[in-house]
Parts: structure tokens; C-alpha cells; sequence
């Protein structure tokens, strides 16, 4: 899987991870590193929302074999209060390092 500090490339990682933890098959290095953007967190807290809106999935269902405690992602909804895509996509642009941020339509 490439890496990608851009929306895009969360949004991949986000369905990757999303497919993956459905199958409930072993954790592989592709699967973690969904997780090492410096926005291991946020993938972490869409997956829980996503798992929110739609219980009945595998993939809600094989959540908790895959990002740690329930207790630690409700303290990662409540540090961070983004619940929409579009928040969740600019939350995770504040974890990229200075030089990985997508320039501004401005700078271009």
C-alpha cells in the first residue's frame, strides 16, 4: 500500500482497514500501516464511528481484535470531536509532519 498524507490517501487507508478487520483474518504489515501516518488515532476513532452507524457489520463486530480498548477510543471521541468525514479528513492533516501537508490552493 502506498503511503499518502493527503484526504485521498486517509480515506484509502480508512477503507483498507475498514475491509480488512471485516475479514478478521491475521494482522498483516499492510493492515498496521494504515495506522503509522501519524494519524493512527484518527483511523482508529472513523473505525468506531463507522462501527456506531452500523452495528450489524463484521466489521463492527471484529472491531475490538484489532484497535485496543473501548475505553481508550471513547477517550480519543472525547479528546477529539470530529464525527463527520470532512472533520475526520481535516483532523487527520493536523497530525502530518510540516513538511507533509498538502499545500494551500493559495500556494500553488
Amino acid at each position: 500500500m502506498e503511503e499518502s498524507y493527503d484526504n485521498d490517501g486517509f480515506n484509502r487507508r480508512l477503507r483498507f482497514a475498514a475491509s480488512f478487520i471485516s475479514t478478521g483474518r491475521p494482522t498483516t504489515r499492510t493492515f498496521d500501516s494504515c495506522f503509522e501516518n501519524f494519524d493512527g488515532d484518527v483511523i482508529a476513532l472513523a473505525l468506531y464511528l463507522r462501527s456506531l452507524k452500523r452495528p450489524d457489520t463484521q466489521m463492527a463486530r471484529n472491531l475490538w481484535k484489532y484497535i485496543g480498548t473501548k475505553e481508550q477510543i471513547i477517550a480519543l471521541a472525547d479528546k477529539y470531536p470530529a464525527r463527520t468525514k470532512h472533520e475526520l479528513n481535516k483532523l487527520s492533516e493536523t497530525f502530518m509532519p510540516r513538511n507533509q501537508k498538502p499545500a494551500a490552493a493559495s500556494d500553488q
